[in-house]
């Protein structure tokens, strides 16, 4: 099996503890897309890395970022678009199998071969691996089927028996497995590093 890795990496800023907040009030005062470190207790905000759409009927200014975050794809001949603790502000149409009701939550995608394909579905629930945070994304575009797992399908069993009138069983449907992202953040504790 191959698998191609992406990394794209955000600085964020280092937030004390909420203060006045104990441990047992932090859980009652979970805010989506938030999380605080179970081994050092800092409090980490992603939201102010959300792009949130345009509001047509207020003026913008120059310093608010008012399209998804972009990302180079070098080895992959695809280029990729996100955004953090919500969909992409970009209108998706006819994004491979992806029901259209769900179009408006896709937080990660790519175009190729004029195609648009999911990599996955909006998630407000960062979560630690080790001391790396983490967001990931699931239930994207379906993946192709790899010819490995093709020609790993059963064999047909030729014999001499006289029951070749039965109708055989059927080997079970294989789950879609669908494209994922994990983006991982790097946590820089010094705000005033560029």
């Amino acid at each position: 099996m191959h698998l191609l890795y992406y990394s794209l990496a955000f600085a964020l800023p280092y937030l004390p503890s909420i203060s006045g907040a104990s441990d047992k009030d932090s859980s009652k005062t979970h805010l989506p897309c938030t999380i605080r470190s179970s081994t050092s207790g800092a409090f980490f905000d992603l939201n102010p890395l959300r792009v949130l759409p345009p509001n047509p009927s207020k003026k913008t200014s120059k310093e608010v970022q008012t399209e998804s975050w972009q990302a180079k794809g070098y080895d992959y001949g695809a280029n990729f678009t996100l955004n953090f603790c919500g969909g992409v502000v970009e209108e998706l149409k006819d994004v491979v199998g992806v029901d259209e009701g769900r179009w408006r939550n896709v937080s990660a995608f790519y175009e190729k071969g004029g195609k648009t394909y999911s990599i996955g579905q909006q998630n407000l629930e960062p979560v630690f691996r080790g001391r790396k945070l983490v967001l990931n994304y699931t239930d994207g575009s379906p993946c192709p089927s790899s010819p490995s797992r093709r020609s790993a399908s059963p064999r047909k069993i030729v014999d001499d028996d006289d029951d070749d009138e039965k109708p055989r069983k059927s080997s079970p449907k294989e789950p879609t497995r669908r494209k994922s992202t994990v983006i991982s953040l790097l946590c820089d504790k010094d705000p005033l590093n560029p």
